[in-house]
């Protein structure tokens, strides 16, 4: 499994923003990964994963609790540009075990952004399984918080699979729904794009436990352990995806603006 600590938003220069995710869990399933399923070691298990009737069929693959700092070794930043805001690594910091994340008013004229944001991206490949984040959003609004899978790097092969899994993307002006996606990029011949927005009243100051079962045939989505929706797949090869935890200022879903 994978399991990440915290990461918290903290807004800087007048934005009270806070996007926190404690748990980013990956875990195998061993039905998936052998013949016979294996029964899962205790000592290898851990309580905070949350992911009720599921533990039994989940080992614990990967998990990071921050407790000293981000590793470069296992985490890389994001820094791109992206709608109204740019990436910096700079916005990254891990304090009392928790991924802090600063949301900047921080215009760049080069750039031709007004804000800047961030995130990190596993460097590590991963497959099919469960995986769960612990999440605190925004308080703010015109910020896109997301938890989610891609492969980062795309090759020239056309018949290279990318696939973009969204476990979890809201919209802070809006905090009485998220969206879950599903994007199948390559190859072309397999273009493929479904999306669901769930309605549920969401609170800035708490957090939730976001995670999603991963199959070959499907992807359950959950929300405090409670299956919420499933995008059935077909029985094709669906590539690999790193893990991303990050946040952008943006004007989507109806967002007028950064508050």
């Amino acid at each position: 499994s994978t399991l990440v600590r915290p990461i918290v938003l903290t807004a800087q220069v007048g934005f009270p923003c806070l996007l926190a995710m404690s748990l980013c869990l990956l875990a195998c399933e061993s039905i998936v990964m052998a013949e016979e399923p294996s029964k899962p070691e205790k000592s290898h298990k851990s309580a905070r994963i949350g992911i009720g009737s599921l533990d039994s069929r989940y080992e614990l693959d990967f998990e990071d609790q921050f407790d000293k700092g981000l590793s470069e070794e296992i985490w890389s930043y994001r820094t791109d540009i992206r709608f109204s805001s740019h990436q910096k690594a700079e916005n990254v910091t891990v304090l009392k075990d928790e991924l802090q994340i600063a949301l900047r008013e921080e215009a760049d004229v080069a750039k031709k952004t007004e804000f800047s944001g961030g995130g990190i991206v596993s460097n590590r490949l991963f497959d099919y399984g469960f995986f769960e984040a612990r999440i605190r959003l925004p308080s703010a609004g015109g910020w896109h918080s997301a938890f989610w899978l891609m492969k980062k790097e795309r090759s020239p092969d056309p018949n290279e699979v990318i696939l973009e899994i969204d476990i979890c993307e809201q919209d802070s002006h809006n905090l009485n729904r998220y969206d879950v996606n599903w994007h199948l990029w390559k190859p072309e011949s397999r273009l493929e794009h479904l999306h669901k927005a769930l309605q549920v009243k969401l609170q800035p100051d708490r957090y939730y436990n976001w995670g999603a079962e991963v199959s070959r045939t499907h992807v359950k989505y959950f929300l405090d352990k409670k299956l919420m929706h499933t995008f059935k797949m077909s029985d094709e090869p669906h590539g690999q995806w790193q893990i991303w935890l990050t946040c952008i200022a943006a004007e989507l879903g109806g967002s007028t603006g950064v508050d």
